[in-house]
């Protein structure tokens, strides 16, 4: 066995327990920039919907228009 190199990565700061179980230690600003663009795309479906349909607002706030 090759004892120079470490078995695992270090990790850059100690996290807390529930940080490990909820995974927000890793990586968050790409999980933030992933969680981002999604939002984007979402709302940029519902202009698209409103733009090709006259939707009414009933509907709209329902979402019952968005199947």
């Amino acid at each position: 066995m090759n004892f120079d190199q470490p078995f695992l990565e270090p990790v850059k700061k100690p996290i807390s327990r529930r940080e490990f179980l909820t995974g927000e230690w890793d990586d968050q600003e790409e999980s933030k920039k992933k969680l981002a663009d999604e939002s984007k795309d979402e709302i940029d479906k519902i202009v698209d919907g409103i733009k090709e349909k006259e939707i009414s607002r009933r509907n709209l706030l329902t979402g019952k228009w968005f199947n």
